[in-house]
């Protein structure tokens, strides 16, 4: 089993919120948070991570708890 430090995410941006610093992604099921697939809003960690995602494009990301909620500490634009 990999350690959590290692595992990204695949989903597809499904809305960029930069002045906010959330983004809604459609995502397969994380085993770790034991989510299964959706949409989901997160917060991330630095709204830099946002720049040059736009609707559509596919993205392995890594996300961790944050108090209540979630937060994509991680994003990699796998369209190329």
């Amino acid at each position: 089993m990999q350690s959590t430090e290692q595992v990204l995410s695949v989903g597809r941006v499904v809305k960029v919120e930069a002045d906010t610093g959330r983004i809604t992604i459609e995502h397969r099921p994380i085993w770790y948070l034991y989510m299964e697939s959706m949409t989901m809003i997160f917060k991330v960690a630095d709204p830099a991570m946002l720049t040059g995602l736009t609707p559509g494009d596919r993205i392995r990301f890594k996300v961790d708890r944050a108090g209540d909620g979630f937060v994509v500490t991680r994003i990699e634009n796998t369209n190329w």
